[in-house]
C-alpha cells in the first residue's frame, strides 16, 4: 500500500513538471496550433494578418503568425451563440482577445459561421484609450520575465485588456456577435478598425 501511495506521489509530480505552457509553443511552426488563419481585409487585400489557437491547460490562447512561427498574444474568452436569420438556425462562436499594437490596444473578434455557412470572419477593433498602461510593453514583459507561470500571467494581463475592451466597445455580457458588428466605426471610443475574411 505504502508502494502504490509513494508511486501516485511521483506520478502527480512527475505531470506537473511535465505539464505544458504557452512558452512550449512560442517561435515554434503553426501546425502546433489546434488551428490557424489567413485573413486578408475585405477593403485593403494587401492588409493581411494570419491568426492561431491554441487549448493549453483547459485554456484557449490566440497566437500571433509570422513566417510561419507563432507567438503568444492574449488568452481567450469563447462565446456560443444560437443564431437564426435568413440564413437558418446554427451556432456561432466567437473568440474574444486583446492585441496589443504599437498603434494602441486592440481588441480582436475572431467569429466562425456569423454571415454565411462556413464564414471566418476577423475583426481587429483598436480602442481610444484613457489608461496609463503601456499595453505593448507590458506584453513584451511578460515574456522577458518568463517563467513558469507565464500562462497566468498572460491570462490576467488579458483579463485586464479584455474589460477595457469590453467597456470601451460597450459589448454585452454575455458578448453577442452583433456587440462587434454594431460598434464598428459608430462609437467615439474606436480609433480604426480592420474587417477581414479568412480561411
Amino acid at each position: 500500500m505504502k508502494k502504490i501511495f509513494i508511486s501516485l506521489i511521483f506520478l502527480l509530480i512527475a505531470n506537473h513538471s511535465f505539464a505544458e505552457t504557452i512558452l512550449d509553443f512560442a517561435e515554434k511552426n503553426k501546425n502546433v496550433l489546434d488551428e490557424h488563419y489567413k485573413c486578408q481585409d475585405m477593403a485593403d487585400k494587401s492588409k493581411k494578418q494570419e491568426i492561431g489557437f491554441k487549448e493549453v491547460n483547459g485554456r484557449m490562447f490566440a497566437f500571433f503568425i509570422a513566417n510561419n512561427n507563432v507567438f503568444p498574444i492574449s488568452s481567450v474568452r469563447i462565446y456560443k451563440n444560437k443564431v437564426i436569420d435568413s440564413l437558418g438556425e446554427r451556432d456561432v462562436v466567437s473568440f474574444i482577445f486583446a492585441f496589443p499594437t504599437n498603434a494602441g490596444l486592440a481588441g480582436g473578434i475572431f467569429m466562425k459561421d456569423y454571415h454565411f455557412i462556413d464564414g471566418l470572419e476577423f475583426i481587429l477593433s483598436w480602442i481610444k484609450e484613457d489608461s496609463p498602461v503601456d499595453w505593448v510593453n507590458e506584453h513584451s514583459n511578460l515574456f522577458e520575465n518568463a517563467n513558469k507561470n507565464i500562462d497566468k500571467k498572460l491570462i490576467d494581463y488579458s483579463e485586464k485588456a479584455l474589460d477595457l475592451i469590453f467597456t470601451k466597445l460597450d459589448f454585452g455580457e454575455p458578448f453577442e456577435p452583433d456587440d462587434a458588428w454594431s460598434v464598428l466605426g459608430q462609437t467615439e471610443w474606436e480609433t480604426g478598425n480592420l474587417i477581414m475574411l479568412c480561411k
